[in-house]
């Protein structure tokens, strides 16, 4: 599955519809439940939230949030951080 292409179910010269009625099922969202899926970060020495919130360009706030941790929480090596 994919995101839907406007082109392939409007003419955008006339701007109009292709179809009168379009069915859509659920194969063309499997691609949503992937990029929603949890992924984690394996914490290993060095690392901080600060670091991690870079390497995945999300922020710190969200991963305190994701992971109902403080901003002062100390990182161990070996503990997961969600990101997504």
């Amino acid at each position: 599955g994919g995101a839907i292409d406007p082109r392939e179910i409007m003419n955008v010269e006339n701007k109009s519809l292709k179809y009168t009625s379009i069915t859509v099922d659920q194969c063309l969202f499997n691609y949503l439940t992937e990029i929603h899926k949890a992924r984690y970060h394996k914490v290993r020495k060095g690392d901080n939230l600060g670091k991690i919130a870079r390497k995945y360009g999300v922020s710190i706030t969200r991963l305190c949030k994701l992971n109902n941790i403080s901003r002062k929480k100390i990182l161990r090596p070996g503990m997961k951080i969600r990101y997504t």
